[in-house]
């Protein structure tokens, strides 16, 4: 619950960090409903460690001014969590479908 809290503040922490008050607004409400749902979907897949060297790289990229890196670190992060949902969504599937040895 801690690693969640401290997800959704991170990302918060990005969007009010851009200096726009309408994107702000807007991303508010989607960045603390989002955020915790997708930490609950992914949570058996997810690399705790992978999720912070990635929050890192973006943080340092932001600090350093290099627009290029946090881009690139923003990317992965993106990459990252789409391909948790795909195992989870993989996982499910595989749940799911019947055993070829059920069908006997």
């Amino acid at each position: 619950e801690g690693f969640c809290a401290s997800d959704v503040a991170f990302h918060r922490a990005l969007v009010d960090a851009a200096g726009n008050p309408v994107l702000s607004y807007q991303l508010a409400g989607a960045v603390e409903a989002m955020q915790p749902l997708m930490n609950m979907i992914t949570f058996p897949a997810r690399s705790r460690a992978r999720i912070v060297a990635l929050h890192g790289a973006i943080a340092d990229a932001i600090e350093a001014g290099d627009a290029g890196a946090a881009e690139v670190a923003l990317a992965a992060l993106a990459d990252y969590t789409a391909a948790l949902a795909e195992d989870v969504r993989r996982t499910r599937r595989e749940r799911a479908a019947p055993s070829p040895t059920a069908a006997g």
